[in-house]
């Protein structure tokens, strides 16, 4: 049978649990409309749950209300990337960079950035993380 590990992880990769917890979130900010917690919540649930085009509108109401607006760009640079819209993938990447947001720990590693990594963008942003330190 499955491993723990495995069983962990279809646990909280589900994409329906990821729904539901999407669905919930929306509910709170339907609620709390003013809060950027709230809609930063809902946009990292929507975005795990594939939804894109609403995790890109959520994050963008948490960057309004001020709320971490670092990593919400980072997210919604994410959501583009997944979406291959690389434009504008890039340019929430080097907002998210202009907010403070640590690309370095991140343009490697993260699977969602996939589409761009052939870009030249990328690698001309890549070096310009590294020669932040």
């Amino acid at each position: 049978g499955p491993s723990r590990g495995d069983w962990v992880r279809f646990v909280f990769d589900n994409e329906d649990s990821w729904n539901e917890s999407a669905a919930h979130h929306k509910m709170l900010v339907q609620k709390y409309p003013n809060s950027g917690r709230a809609w930063f919540n809902f946009g990292y649930a929507s975005l795990s749950a594939g939804d894109q085009a609403a995790a890109v509108d959520a994050f963008k109401r948490a960057v309004q209300l001020n709320h971490r607006v670092g990593t919400s760009s980072y997210n919604i640079a994410c959501a583009y990337a997944l979406q291959d819209d690389k434009d504008a993938a890039f340019d929430w990447l080097n907002r998210a960079k202009a907010a403070g947001f640590d690309l370095d720990d991140y343009l490697d590693d993260d699977d969602d950035l996939r589409s761009l990594r052939r870009d030249t963008r990328y690698k001309a942003l890549l070096a310009s993380v590294e020669n932040d330190d």
